[in-house]
């Protein structure tokens, strides 16, 4: 039976511009995501494309498109590391600009809709895993 452990966290921040790539800051270390552990890839991954979606709905309302600010933390529990996944996931944005309440509380709903990611991790999903003898084409 497995010892069991303490609760552990990742956090990861974010910046998406409207015309730029993402940039990432982790909070255990100063990694580039290449050098990140696959939990912190995972935030990463949620963190840029719920910010890609906040600006995809800000041009679909046609409103001033701003940069997003976020923060992506994940939780895993107590119990054995091996073999659990995170129980929660929060996700902190801030919109670099004036914008109302209102329209913030619509462009995360929207987001949230639209964001392949998170839709993902929150849905059903499928995975199968197959040995081949050569790497499959993309």
């Amino acid at each position: 039976m497995a010892k069991p452990t303490d609760p552990k966290s990742w956090s990861i921040s974010t910046i998406v511009e409207p015309d730029g790539p993402a940039c990432f800051a982790f909070a255990d270390s100063d990694l580039d995501v290449a050098a990140a552990s696959p939990v912190e890839q995972l935030l990463a991954a949620v963190g840029s494309c719920f910010g890609q979606s906040c600006i995809a709905m800000m041009r679909y309302h046609a409103w001033p498109v701003l940069a997003v600010e976020l923060v992506v933390k994940g939780h895993k529990p107590a119990g054995p590391l091996i073999g659990k996944g995170l129980d929660t996931l929060e996700i902190f944005a801030h919109f670099c600009g004036a914008i109302s309440v209102e329209r913030q509380q619509r462009l995360l709903a929207d987001a949230k809709k639209v964001c392949t990611v998170t839709n993902s991790l929150s849905s059903a999903i499928m995975i199968t895993v197959k040995t081949v003898e050569t790497a499959p084409a993309l």
